[in-house]
């Protein structure tokens, strides 16, 4: 069964009983091809860590195809919650309450502008990861950090080549969210969704 729900700058399609068919990277791709608007990127919370994800058009890459030592297989025996997303939409799956099944729910943006009771504001989470090393024959980076000692592999974007090659005290990667809220009468984010994956390198002076 499907209901919307509708925020002035949001429409939300709601699945309530998501199910996945067969091997989980096959199922999202189909998803992927069946959406609103491209959705490329993917992240994904596994019992046993984290997985990125890029859509070339026709497949998925995960963390795991490019570096197995760093992030976990992506199945959905283990799979607590993903986010497939783009600059205008996102699909979010999560496990349910009895763990045995799954739902999930589109959200887009309206094409209205803000008022006084609704409106949205995005906001650049920075990410750790003070270095980037390259990974052969590919785009991807291994992300580490000098002061937490993290690891994560992530995917390719447009600016994904000014990330620092040596190790700083600087952690550029952000990933931009959009939260979309409400005052009735306080102000509240009432639903949020993934946008974008960016680098904000400092300048030479320093500065960003």
């Amino acid at each position: 069964m499907s209901d919307f729900w509708t925020h002035k700058k949001a429409i939300i399609k709601l699945d309530e009983n998501g199910s996945i068919d067969g091997d989980l990277a096959n199922w999202l791709a189909e998803k992927a091809q069946n959406a609103p608007y491209p959705t490329p990127y993917v992240l994904a919370h596994f019992l046993d860590g984290v997985n990125w994800g890029y859509f070339d058009g026709t497949q998925w890459k995960f963390s795991h195809d490019v570096c197995e030592k760093y992030a976990p297989k992506f199945r959905k025996e283990t799979l607590i919650e993903l986010r497939m997303f783009g600059q205008d939409a996102e699909y979010h799956l999560w496990r349910d309450g009895n763990g045995n099944t799954f739902r999930g729910r589109w959200l887009t943006d309206a094409d209205v502008p803000d008022d006084d009771e609704n409106g949205s504001y995005d906001e650049n989470q920075i990410l750790w990861g003070t270095m980037a090393h390259d990974i052969a024959d590919s785009r991807w980076k291994k992300m580490t950090d000098g002061e937490q000692g993290l690891v994560h592999i992530i995917p390719p974007f447009d600016n994904v080549d000014t990330l620092p090659k040596v190790n700083g005290d600087d952690r550029p990667l952000r990933l931009k969210i959009r939260h979309y809220v409400e005052c009735d009468p306080d102000v509240r984010v009432v639903v949020s969704r993934l946008v974008s994956l960016s680098s904000e390198p400092k300048t030479k002076g320093g500065q960003k």
